[in-house]
């Protein structure tokens, strides 16, 4: 199969789906499926571009826009995850994933999808550590803090790709896995990335890493810091990982990769669920929170007390197809898309343009076709699994063997075309169920006023440091001068009680500072 590979999207699609097609025409070949590693921004008229957390000078609409209004077509299936640049108050109302345009796929913040016998794991957003244990609490309209941190990782969602069991093709994450740069030239990196000498250590997300070690899955693809990076990952196992990051769509970078992936032959090329990863959803709705606190995951240390290994059965397995009706009632429906929004610059009541925005129904969908498979998530285990040790996710990552650096860099890649620089239920399919009307709008609840929270010492901290804390909170600082000047514009510009604890991202070493290249 060829599948081509983009780093940030940054909503140029003219210029990727451009790019594609003069591949396609120059090598002779058909390129099957587009894979987005984040920042993709899904902007379908100003108020999404309002919700993007980039200062106010960067802020474009650039081209989504017009593939959202049908104005034009994606030429090729495009699979995308979220990263830190995204128009949150879009993505927030398909959590767990769902048609953005005709033709393009958001994979929700956490899933797992097949296409052409391909099963395609992602992780949106980037790691933070003060916001890694906390439950979902952001609310529209956003605030500065809630408009960033609704893209930070949270551990549920790293907890229910834990439960993965069988394995992974492919694998997509915006940040990088902690420590990947010592499977890699990390010279060659080092060289045209010199600021990244500071983070050669602490560059990237420890849960990304976790996962990687675990899934093992034979592809990693990555973003964010817009550099082209390949690396590869030697398991214990004896499994290899092959990671590539890719940078952005600008001339002179390399944005795109194709590649040639083994896939079945017999396999039709269309966009299903997973069963095994319906399950896991399903299972695990019980321990997603809301709460603006830190949540605690299970773990075998709870064995006896709760459960903590939600990894499906072949059985269990089995029983979604069958309630399914077979592969057919997994197929993901292309026509579920809706525009539930006025795009910019559109009339609206014209052409399929609602006259007043409302609920996009996809979400709601899903759940009621995900719970149709119960019967399957109550099916008892015939024997007991394995004990599934979870160690720290913050854990060394040094214990995998570590490749050659220029051998693992050659050793990437794959035959790829050159980069371009620019059961108890009836059988039911989500097609059934997409017929059904749904209740249209939800009133949004209103933000809460954050706690307040005695004052960090900012006059501790180093310049940097506090740079640092004013970058995420998408703060101009540039007309500061001297350090005192940084202090009072921290002080003039409060987060909430969450993000006060002292800043944790900028006392723990491990780390990765968020990037806003």
């Amino acid at each position: 199969m060829k599948v081509a590979v983009e780093g940030c999207a940054h909503g140029d699609l003219d210029a990727i789906y451009g790019t594609i097609q003069h591949i396609e025409r120059t090598e002779n070949v058909k390129i099957d499926l587009l894979l987005c590693c984040g920042d993709f921004q899904a902007v379908r008229n100003k108020d999404d571009l309002d919700a993007v957390a980039v200062p106010r000078k960067y802020r474009e609409m650039k081209d989504f826009y017009k593939y959202y209004s049908g104005e034009k077509v994606a030429p090729v299936l495009t699979i995308f995850i979220g990263g830190n640049h995204e128009a949150s108050n879009h993505l927030q109302d398909l959590t767990q994933g769902g048609w953005v345009a005709p033709n393009i796929y958001y994979m929700g913040l956490s899933s797992m999808v097949r296409f052409g016998g391909l099963r395609i794991a992602g992780l949106s957003g980037i790691y933070k550590n003060f916001d890694y244990r906390t439950g979902y609490h952001e609310k529209q309209p956003y605030n500065e803090s809630t408009m960033r941190s609704i893209y930070h990782v949270r551990e549920y969602d790293v907890f229910k790709m834990l439960q993965i069991d069988r394995p992974i093709d492919v694998f997509l994450s915006h940040d990088w896995p902690q420590g990947i740069m010592q499977y890699g030239d990390k010279e060659k990196l080092l060289n045209v990335k010199k600021f990244l000498r500071d983070e050669e250590h602490t560059l990237g997300s420890p849960p990304a890493m976790k996962l990687m070690k675990v899934l093992e899955p034979s592809y990693w693809f990555s973003a964010h810091m817009h550099a082209k990076f390949p690396a590869l990952v030697k398991h214990e196992s004896g499994k290899q990982t092959k990671f590539l990051a890719l940078s952005k769509v600008l001339p002179g970078q390399d944005f795109l990769q194709v590649l040639d992936i083994e896939s079945p032959a017999d396999a039709p090329l269309r966009l299903e669920y997973d069963a095994e990863w319906l399950l896991i959803v399903l299972s695990t709705l019980p321990l997603r929170s809301e709460a603006p606190r830190n949540v605690s995951m299970p773990s075998i240390n709870d064995a006896g007390r709760r459960r903590y290994d939600y990894r499906p059965t072949d059985e269990q397995i089995q029983m979604v197809h069958d309630i399914a009706g077979g592969p057919d009632g997994l197929v993901i429906p292309t026509d579920a898309f809706v525009r539930n929004v006025i795009p910019f610059g559109s009339r609206p009541g014209s052409a399929d343009i609602p006259s007043t925005p409302f609920a996009n129904p996809q979400h709601e969908r899903f759940m009621q076709f995900l719970r149709r498979f119960q019967p399957a998530a109550d099916l008892p285990p015939s024997e007991e699994p394995e004990d599934q040790s979870e160690p720290p996710v913050a854990e060394d990552v040094a214990d995998v063997e570590v490749a050659d650096g220029p051998d693992s860099a050659d050793a990437v890649p794959v035959d790829a075309v050159p980069v371009a620089s620019a059961a108890a239920a009836d059988p039911v399919s989500l097609a059934d169920i997409m017929a059904d009307a749904m209740s249209a709008a939800v009133a949004t609840e209103p933000v809460a006023s954050a706690e307040t929270a005695s004052e960090p010492n900012y006059g501790a901290l180093s310049a940097k440091e506090l740079k640092q804390i004013l970058q995420d909170r998408g703060v101009d600082f540039s007309d500061c001068v001297e350090k005192s000047d940084l202090v009072r514009k921290v002080q003039e510009n409060p987060v909430s009680r969450l993000c006060r604890k002292f800043h944790e991202s900028i006392f723990d070493p491990t780390v990765m500072c968020e990037s806003h290249h």
